[in-house]
């Protein structure tokens, strides 16, 4: 049992850096204690947890900057904050927004992570090729691309529910 928890231990790290934030991550890096303490989703916990990871790794010399940036960006969405545990699935207001109770990417957060990869794969093109502004150039036409997913293509039922309810009340709080 006590192996099992060292390995935890280990493959936590990993599985962060590529945005994967499952129940397994959650109990080693104690999301659930933090975003009580910090009053908010887990998904802030996970941006933040993997913020603190990437600064880490980049105190190593050449690679630890692509690798802090490869967490950086496969954390910029929580697309693999999934779980079926109430208790912490409870904490995201993305919790039992389809048709079964739990943490599921949605089409949308898969897109909006494969487009990290694609900033990603950019970014390590022009380390390597030396062609800094086509680059820059290239990933300000693909976080435009990121921001019109993001603002167009819709989120699950819950979460659109509960925007369509706090539009309904401030249009109430307006016409009185």
């Amino acid at each position: 049992r006590k192996r099992l928890g060292i390995c935890l231990g280990l493959l936590t790290p990993l599985k962060l850096g590529l945005g994967i934030f499952d129940r397994r991550v959650m109990l080693s890096m104690r999301a659930l204690g933090r975003s009580n303490i910090w009053q908010s989703q887990i998904e802030s916990v996970q941006l933040v947890s993997a913020n603190y990871l990437s600064v880490t790794l980049q105190i190593f010399p050449v690679i630890g900057v692509l690798v802090g940036k490869l967490v950086q960006y496969l954390n910029e969405h929580p697309t693999w904050v999934t779980t079926a545990d109430q208790t912490m699935g409870s904490r995201s207001l993305r919790w039992g927004g389809g048709k079964h109770p739990d943490l599921r990417p949605s089409v949308r957060l898969v897109l909006l992570y494969l487009i990290s990869w694609i900033k990603l794969s950019i970014l390590l093109a022009a380390v390597f090729a030396g062609r800094h502004l086509m680059a820059l150039v290239a990933i300000f036409v693909v976080a435009g691309v990121e921001g019109l997913i993001g603002a167009f293509l819709p989120e699950h039922n819950r979460l659109r529910r509960c925007t369509d309810e706090s539009t309904v009340a401030a249009t109430a709080k307006v016409c009185k």
